[in-house]
């Protein structure tokens, strides 16, 4: 079973069945479904269900670390607001983009350059300083004044207040779990994500806006059924 973590939440869709994945010879074309914004607003929700009467294994682990293992056809993934201390966020922004393919050649020549970055999407998306390695306030004025010296001038330093986060919670036979990783196995290989009208199969992870993105890992999708309706 392959894990795909982006940041805080993951949800992971595995396989019961026991057995290697298959190889193959040639390049697979691969259909990829990407949630993107899930859980800007409250009311967003995923439904997971089996394929057919297959019943699903949803496990759930918390902040905290417990864990919680529950069975059923269907849950849902819904989004609720938990309240955190206020405090005031800052990145070091790098660049500015229109689309992923852009944001991840600049992270690379910045990486090139010895300088450590995450890719990420709050509103367009964003290369920034990678905030457990550039720390503090110090650390980014440092790095943003030796850039600015280079001749940069993209660069610039964002704050946002930070009062409420996303919390994911796992919805399954009317009770709500929080969790903050989520694995989902099914018997009989095949899970239907429903997100409104579309229908695919995919994982969920939050991303580091810090909302969730929902995505489908490369090693596990052509298990899979190809999406359908999307």
């Amino acid at each position: 079973m392959a894990v795909q973590r982006v940041g805080g939440l993951v949800i992971t869709l595995g396989l019961v069945a026991g057995g290697a994945l298959p190889s193959f010879a040639k390049d697979v074309l691969l259909q990829v479904g990407v949630v993107q914004r899930f859980g800007d607003e409250d009311r967003d929700q995923l439904t997971i269900s089996g394929v057919g009467n297959d019943d699903l294994t949803f496990t759930a682990v918390n902040n905290q670390g417990e864990k919680v293992t529950l069975q059923g056809k269907q849950g849902t993934i819904a989004i609720s607001r938990r309240a955190v201390p206020r405090k005031l966020a800052e990145v070091l922004v790098l660049g500015d983009h229109a689309t992923f393919e852009t944001a991840e050649d600049d992270a690379l020549r910045w990486q090139a350059q010895g300088i450590a970055v995450e890719v990420t999407q709050p509103g367009r998306w964003q290369v920034w300083a990678k905030r457990d390695v550039y720390d503090s306030p110090l650390v980014r004025r440092w790095l943003l004044a030796d850039l600015q010296k280079q001749g940069y001038q993209l660069p610039y330093l964002e704050s946002v207040l930070l009062d409420s986060k996303p919390q994911a919670m796992v919805v399954i036979n009317g009770q709500s779990y929080p969790a903050d990783r989520v694995t989902v196995t099914a018997t009989k290989n095949q899970i239907q994500v429903t997100e409104g009208e579309k229908n695919f199969s995919m994982a969920v992870g939050y991303n580091s806006s810090p909302t969730p993105t929902a995505i489908t890992p490369w090693s596990t999708m052509y298990r899979w059924k190809p999406i359908s309706g999307a």
